[in-house]
């Protein structure tokens, strides 16, 4: 990628959008006229200590097939450096709250993200995971829709325990 890139070009553009609700990023990358690549990114929890991450990577620049293993084992670099991070972070779920925790600049998109996670769990509601896990052996709970909120009654199944806030 950087041979494609000219000596003299302008500031590397970056959009991202995130949805909080599916846990979706867009990450959109301009970098100089001609040498664009579009991250999608999706996150799916698999249960309370664990998270899959899929990605789809678009480029519309070396897009022979003679290309496509070097892309690869950079996106490959990239998601190790990144494994190799997280496996060392501590603690490992995210306080509920950033009052003990030190976010610098370039920590902004994550505090921001935390911020509109905790705004939405006052507003929607906050799984109790510990009472989940133990519940869960004994009933099926489901996630409160909207149409639960609006009409409680005449439900088959409970919902999760929430925490209230």
């Amino acid at each position: 990628m950087i041979e494609t890139l000219p000596e003299q070009r302008k500031t590397t553009e970056l959009t991202i959008e995130v949805s909080l609700i599916g846990m979706m990023q867009r990450n959109h990358q301009e970098l100089a006229p001609g040498v664009t690549q579009l991250l999608w990114n999706a996150w799916v929890p698999v249960d309370e200590d664990t998270t899959r991450h899929f990605g789809l990577h678009l480029r519309q620049f070396k897009t022979e097939p003679d290309y496509d293993e070097d892309m690869m084992k950079a996106i490959q670099a990239v998601l190790d450096e990144d494994a190799a991070a997280l496996s060392s972070v501590s603690p490992v779920v995210a306080p509920a709250t950033t009052t003990n925790e030190l976010f610098t600049q370039a920590d902004s998109m994550e505090a921001i993200i935390r911020r509109k996670i905790r705004e939405l769990g006052r507003k929607l509601g906050t799984i109790d995971t510990h009472m989940q896990r133990e519940e869960r052996k004994y009933r099926v709970m489901v996630i409160p829709s909207p149409a639960r909120r609006q009409e409680p009654a005449n439900w088959v199944h409970q919902t999760m325990p929430l925490i209230q806030s």
